[in-house]
């Protein structure tokens, strides 16, 4: 795992599938600023699910049904954040 990586590809798999199965970015952010009250920005996870240079892919993703290529995690979260 390379150290100087905050992002872990898994998460972002793990994010794919709150949002393509339970979530609207929308009601995540409401309920971070409830959580965080005032300490949270929508914006910044916006651009965050839009950013993938310096990603670990280190770690294996087990998926539980099919297997989900990169590139259609990565354009799905991108058109969540542009809505």
């Amino acid at each position: 795992m390379n150290s100087n990586c905050f992002a872990i590809w898994k998460d972002y798999v793990d994010i794919y599938f709150l949002f393509n199965a339970w979530y609207t970015l929308i009601q995540i952010s409401d309920l971070a600023e409830k959580i965080f009250e005032g300490w949270y920005n929508e914006k910044l996870l916006r651009e965050q699910l839009c950013y993938y240079k310096d990603i670990d892919y280190s770690e294996e993703v087990d998926y539980l049904s099919e297997n989900i290529e990169k590139c259609k995690i990565k354009n799905y979260l991108i058109n969540i954040s542009k809505k």
